[in-house]
């Protein structure tokens, strides 16, 4: 992908700045992941524990028991920061993806500009037209 970008700084800081973000919210997911699996173990490891130590028979009682459970609650919480920040990640992603959809709009603008007016485009040696050759000054001399 270099290849695409040589010359163009603003590309190539872009580009930098999106894998990095992507990077951050494959690892942001993960972790994610990780916490939402952890739970689940700990909800089966203290309802086994209310069984066992408490003689909780009924699985509604041993629910209980896990959702009150203060490690239970730890999990939670760490789950929760580990959303925000995937989803902080992902809009960021999102934010960079919409400034360089806008990036390329202005691009194709300006190409399309340059060319209606006349004007080479960028690294183009050729000699400017001469005057009055492009349709915008025929039409501009016909009114």
């Amino acid at each position: 992908m270099a290849y695409l970008l040589s010359g163009d700084p603003h590309l190539e800081r872009y580009f930098q700045a999106y894998r990095s973000t992507a990077e951050a919210l494959a690892e942001a997911k993960s972790r994610r992941v990780r916490f939402e699996e952890a739970r689940k173990i700990k909800k089966a490891r203290l309802m086994a524990r209310a069984e066992a130590e408490l003689q909780l028979g009924a699985v509604q009682k041993q629910e209980r028991y896990a959702y009150s459970h203060a490690e239970y609650q730890e999990l939670v919480d760490f789950l929760e920061q580990a959303v925000k920040e995937e989803t902080r990640l992902y809009w960021e992603l999102e934010c960079l993806r919409a400034e360089f959809e806008a990036w390329r709009s202005l691009q194709a603008s300006q190409r399309y500009e340059k060319q209606a007016y006349g004007v080479p485009p960028t690294g183009d040696s050729s000699p400017s037209p001469a005057p009055f050759t492009t349709k915008r000054a025929k039409a501009d001399l016909l009114l």
